[in-house]
């Protein structure tokens, strides 16, 4: 994959080295679509019926940046990174920590949640203190599909088990706070930052350079799998050939005062300035002129005759049929 650029630097003999990476605008973007399609899963779950109104209010593109680019305090509020992939084992050897994601859940309640989704945001009453409301338990039970699908746009070919999805608590709960890692945030480490609209959130998450380049590959196999699957390339008339479309006919416009229309019944004769030896103009679906036609018959059908208009009877060059 030319897009991804690795080089190992060696120091001393017998000593560690690190493996650099760096990723181009087209990956970054091919990253952002992958995290895209868990956007575009959960509001179709959660938004399309229950606030359609909010369905296609999330136009906000995807920003993926270097992670020591990246700007390292959130602009508001508390930051509690978690893992996302807590089967990995994070602490167990940095194989596992380059191939794990993190997401800060720090801006992540279930208020929030509730006003996404009822569109108001709710109050804890007294009624609810000795146990989770209605509305609790849909934003939490919304929380975790998110949590999900997430898991499921990021997971390796040959990861499974993305289904069990790990009980991440909503932010500000006092939980363990797991740290980033330190090498992640030095130049060349191949790890990304990604700031993901969620449909009134805003989510952060972390990826492991690991993971990223796995991401990529997947991605470009799946690219060349369908180009090779593609019909040959044809002419484009031949490619619109069976496309469907309208044509409309339209006479002189005629103009009437509001007294005279309130007046009209049915059997009412409405002159029109139309002559008759004047063609009709036929018009394309979107409303430009074509050419000029005559009305007809033929095999027991109206049928129209189409001629070439002059190139001064309409405003602009009248198109060649």
């Amino acid at each position: 994959m030319d897009a991804l650029k690795e080089n190992a630097q060696r120091t001393e003999a017998g000593r560690d080295f690190r493996t650099m990476h760096w990723w181009s605008e087209t990956d970054l973007l091919q990253l952002a679509e992958h995290l895209d399609i868990s956007r575009q899963r959960w509001r179709a779950a959660w938004l399309d019926d229950l606030a359609p109104s909010l369905a296609d209010s999330d136009d906000i593109g995807i920003s993926c940046v270097l992670a020591h680019q990246a700007d390292s305090c959130p602009a508001a509020g508390k930051t509690e990174w978690q893992v996302l992939f807590p089967e990995l084992g994070a602490g167990d050897s940095a194989a596992s920590i380059d191939f794990q994601v993190w997401i800060d859940i720090g801006p992540v309640s279930s208020e929030s949640l509730q006003a996404i989704l009822l569109g108001t945001a709710a109050k804890q009453s007294a009624s609810t203190k000795n146990g989770p409301s209605l509305a609790a338990e849909l934003a939490r039970t919304a929380w975790r599909d998110c949590i999900k699908e997430l898991r499921a746009s990021l997971a390796q070919d040959n990861q499974g088990g993305v289904g069990d999805n790990p009980q991440l608590p909503f932010g500000s709960h006092g939980g363990i706070d797991d740290r980033l890692p330190s090498h992640h945030m030095l130049a060349w480490s191949g790890a990304v930052r990604v700031t993901l609209p969620w449909h009134g959130l805003s989510l952060r998450l972390h990826i492991g350079p690991a993971r990223v380049a796995a991401l990529l590959r997947s991605g470009d196999r799946m690219v060349k799998t369908h180009v090779g699957k593609d019909a040959p390339l044809v002419p484009l008339h031949k490619a619109i050939e069976k496309k469907t479309t309208s044509l409309r006919l339209e006479l002189a416009a005629v103009e009437l005062d509001l007294g005279s229309l309130q007046a009209l019944v049915l059997g009412d004769v409405i002159p029109l300035p139309h002559r008759l030896d004047q063609p009709l103009q036929v018009l394309a679906e979107d409303g430009r002129p074509l050419c000029t036609a005559y009305v007809g018959q033929q095999q027991g059908m109206r049928a129209i005759e189409l001629l070439r208009a002059a190139a001064d009877e309409f405003s602009g060059k009248a198109p060649a049929l």
